[in-house]
């Protein structure tokens, strides 16, 4: 899970988090306040080589 502050530049990165349906329900929450929170496959990060402080860019072109 990637959380990420009203300036795209990620703020922490929380790894292999449990599905959501899980009992207990575990609780995930960033180190700092944030305004998105994205949630990507397992080793993504790591695979894709990212790290808190990066910046990052959304490319959204809806469909017509």
């Amino acid at each position: 899970m990637i959380f990420i502050d009203k300036n795209f530049r990620i703020i922490n990165i929380i790894n292999n988090t449990i599905p959501y349906n899980m009992k207990p329900c575990p609780d995930y929450s960033s180190e700092k306040p944030t305004k998105y929170g994205l949630e990507v496959n397992a080793g993504f990060v790591k695979i894709n080589d990212i790290e808190s402080g990066d910046i990052i860019y959304i490319n959204f072109n809806p469909k017509k």
